[in-house]
């Protein structure tokens, strides 16, 4: 599984990619992939409230709540385009990238299937993204902390949760609700 999703997390430098979807009801797999630290945002597509808020403690991971667990291809399909349609209006994901998109990798699933999946809208918007990454054909990146520079940094596509949060809770922030609006908003240690 972690070789699998490492793959992935590296095809998605190689190829310019403009966002990873993930469709995960454990968690295990967007955090694994999160670990390589991909230059693209995760879209973790999940019906489970609890991953949806773990989601906002890890680097680039951002959730997509669906009413129930995805049953078969059509509905698959079906909640893949809503999640691109999203990922493009939230800016998550430049529209006319490839999204590069994993599913089955549950254990009740037969076989994982990953796949790449043209993002609807204007391909121009691709040699933009790939001028501002300095992508080139002739060379790969293999370790994303060497292939960092300003336009990376500053581009909108790009994962913006590259540091930890540490909150200090005081008596404003006891009750359940505010907890949650913290965790809601990226925080990951909590003293």
């Amino acid at each position: 599984l972690e070789a699998l999703l490492s793959c992935v997390a590296k095809n998605a430098v190689d190829i310019v990619a403009g966002v990873i979807v993930i469709f995960s009801e454990h968690g295990v797999s967007p955090r694994l992939t999160a670990k390589y630290r991909p230059c693209v945002p995760i879209i973790v597509v999940t019906s489970s409230e609890q991953i949806a808020r773990h989601c906002n403690g890890s680097f680039a991971l951002y959730p997509y709540r669906i009413d129930k667990p995805v049953k078969g291809l059509k509905h698959g399909a079906e909640v893949l385009e809503q999640v691109l349609k999203w990922g493009v209006e939230t800016k998550k994901c430049p529209a006319g990238s490839t999204a590069i998109v994993v599913k089955g990798l549950c254990v009740n699933d037969a076989y994982p299937i990953i796949q790449m999946k043209q993002i609807p809208g204007n391909p121009s918007m691709i040699e933009a993204a790939q001028k501002q990454n300095g992508a080139d054909n002739n060379s790969t990146v293999s370790i994303r902390c060497n292939a960092i520079s300003l336009d990376e940094v500053c581009n909108e596509f790009h994962p913006v949760r590259k540091t930890k949060i540490i909150v200090t809770l005081g008596p404003a922030c006891m009750g359940a609700d505010a907890i949650g609006k913290l965790l809601d908003a990226g925080l990951n240690i909590a003293r």
